[in-house]
This record gives structure tokens, C-alpha cells and sequence, in this order.
């Protein structure tokens, strides 16, 4: 990392810097300077994950019960950083890629409204999130979800003999949201203990606590619809893996070991 990025002061033999490497701005901008693209690879994957499954889900096996939800894992490949930073810049704009389902392009509008920056975060989140604050983290593809759930419902209703094809898209929607839904919820925990809440009429209170919520009734409905159903474990597989990875940067050697198991 020093040869790469500071040559000259390993020749001068004073390695002192006047401002921490570590920081996340600094390795963010080293991003920039090299202009790494490897997050097009986790964009590529997961456009094409979406497609696939909704052609397969919908169209080719309509009946069955497959809807992507291996979706879910392959998105939570971007949590490696929380795991490895501060480390090569190239990797973090690999893990980046994957958040593309995640929207941060245009959630970032959100942060400067209804979150607050000065909130404390781990120093990896700080890469790609400037507040835990669920308004920071995914509030455009919660009100996306919501949407095209809503659009749904309506058509639904008025073409009742498409219902099942329907309720398959809905699933493949569900599935390719959940496990960003999962992490960015149980970071908003996280990051609710961080800071703790001493007025809860604020706005970045109220979605701390829109975060606390969402996460409980994710986890309500994988239980109900896994007793119901033994294939919805993947649902609790999911939360479980995005809750262990979304504290990685602890203890990554004991936690990577448990993730593995799950």
C-alpha cells in the first residue's frame, strides 16, 4: 500500500504522515485517483441475476418455487470491506458493484435531508454510508419495493386472471431486495446503539426507529412463513448472514468462520 501510494516518502525514510491513512475519506479518494472500474462486475452479476430469475420465475417455471432467492447471498458479497478495511482500493470497488440493487446513486439525496452525518459509524460504513440511518442506507429501494408492490396490488385487482403470474413477480422484487433489506436494517440497529436517542421526535430518530421496525417484521415473516413452509428458510438463512456481516469489522477472524456456516 505504501509503495503504491506514497513512493517518495519510503525513499525519503520518514514514513510520518501529518493525517491518518486509515481515515475512510483518504482511502476513498485513493479510489478516485486510480480510477478502478471492478464495480462493474458486481453491477453486470447483479443485473443479470434479476433478469434470470425473473424469466425463470415467472415465465419458464412459473409454478415452482425458486424466485432468486440466491439473490440475496451474492449481494451481501459486498460486505468483504467491513471485514478487510482498510485495504486495497481495488477491492473496495469491487464490493461496491454490489450494492448497485441498493440504489446509493440517488439514495445519497436522502442523507443530506433526513439523516445526520455527524452520527457515529464504523469506520468501513463510512466508505459507502454517511449515517447507519435507514434514510442514509436504503430508504429509495424500501420506497421502490413499495412502488411496485402497490402497482401490483392494483393490477391485481383488476386482471384477476394474471394473479399468480403476479405474485411471482412480486417474489422475484422481494428476493432481490431482501438481503440489502436485511443488512442495511441490522446496521440501522447498529447504529442506533452507537447513538443513542435522546429525543425521538426527530427525524433521524424516527428512522433509526423505521429501521428497528422494518428489521422485526423482516424477521416475523421469515419465521411465520418458514414454519408454514420449510423452503422459506433461506429468509432466516439471509437475516442471520446480514446480521453477522454487518459486524464483521469486530472480530472478522470468529465471525467469517460463522458466516461460513450459515
Amino acid at each position: 500500500m505504501v509503495l503504491t501510494i506514497l513512493p517518495a516518502s519510503l525513499h525519503g525514510g520518514n514514513l510520518y504522515l501529518d493525517y491518518n491513512a486509515n481515515q475512510p475519506e483518504f482511502v476513498a479518494s485513493i479510489m478516485v485517483v486510480f480510477n478502478y472500474q471492478y464495480h462493474y462486475f458486481g453491477i453486470i452479476v447483479t443485473i443479470y441475476m434479476f433478469f434470470f430469475y425473473f424469466v425463470k420465475g415467472v415465465v419458464l417455471d412459473c409454478k415452482g418455487k425458486d424466485k432468486g432467492e440466491l439473490i440475496a447471498h451474492i449481494i451481501l458479497l459486498k460486505t468483504p470491506v467491513l471485514m478487510l478495511y482498510p485495504t486495497y482500493a481495488e477491492l473496495l470497488s469491487y464490493c461496491s458493484g454490489f450494492m448497485f440493487a441498493d440504489m446509493p446513486w440517488f439514495n445519497n439525496l436522502f442523507t443530506s435531508l433526513l439523516a445526520d452525518p455527524r452520527d457515529s459509524s464504523p469506520a468501513p460504513y463510512l466508505l459507502f454510508y454517511a449515517s447507519l440511518n435507514i434514510a442514509s442506507t436504503f430508504l429509495l429501494p424500501i420506497s421502490f419495493m413499495l412502488l411496485c408492490f402497490i402497482v401490483l396490488k392494483i393490477m391485481a385487482r383488476f386482471c384477476k386472471n394474471k394473479i399468480e403470474t403476479l405474485k411471482n413477480i412480486g417474489w422475484v422484487i422481494y428476493n432481490y431486495f431482501l438481503g440489502g433489506l436485511s443488512f442495511a436494517t441490522a446496521a440501522c440497529i447498529q447504529g442506533a446503539f452507537r447513538n443513542p436517542m435522546e429525543n425521538y421526535f426527530t427525524v433521524s430518530s424516527a428512522f433509526y426507529l423505521l429501521g428497528i421496525c422494518l428489521f422485526l417484521v423482516l424477521l416475523g415473516e421469515a419465521i411465520w412463513s418458514s414454519a408454514k413452509d420449510s423452503y422459506n428458510l433461506f429468509k432466516i438463512r439471509t437475516i442471520a448472514k446480514s446480521v453477522i456481516l454487518s459486524i464483521l469489522h469486530y472480530n472478522a477472524l470468529y465471525l467469517f468462520a460463522i458466516v461460513l456456516v450459515f
